[in-house]
């Protein structure tokens, strides 16, 4: 029996593209793991979410995510984002307050979402990314392009 494509706007198919077009953006936005000096960097690099992809509603958020090292994702139990999610957070609060507040401020955040939607916004956005390199910054409501 031939599966048919969902592209109901919630279907799988538009999550699965918003998921690899984030991850493209994440890899763009992040050339190396942040935590460098503090173990093995050597690595694949990972994009990581900071809020559970569980939360529809920051699945795809550009200032949920952030690259790390496999050892800094999830190998590591002094210093990686699953192994050792105390220390990574200390970390996130000491290196990147902006972005530790952001996920502070929508961590329990709720409510309906459209994938297709954000897959359609996510492309958009990687393709501004694409054409002109710019230098990115955190702003007030997270990532801002300049």
């Amino acid at each position: 029996k031939v599966k048919e494509v969902s592209w109901r706007k919630n279907g799988k198919f538009w999550r699965g593209r918003a998921d690899l077009i984030w991850g493209l953006i994440i890899h763009g936005i992040y050339p190396r793991c942040p935590i460098e000096g503090q173990g093995d960097c050597s690595r694949q690099l990972d994009a990581h979410h900071l809020i559970s992809r569980k939360l529809g509603s920051t699945r795809h958020c550009i200032e949920n995510g952030i690259i790390l090292c496999a050892s800094h994702h999830t190998i590591s139990d002094t210093m990686s984002a699953h192994g050792a999610p105390l220390a990574f957070a200390d970390w996130m609060q000491e290196h990147r307050r902006d972005q530790y507040d952001w996920v502070r401020a929508r961590r329990r955040q709720v409510g309906k979402y459209n994938y297709k939607e954000a897959a359609v916004r996510l492309f958009d956005t990687w393709e501004s990314i694409r054409a002109i390199s710019p230098e990115i910054e955190w702003g007030e409501d997270g990532i801002v392009f300049h």
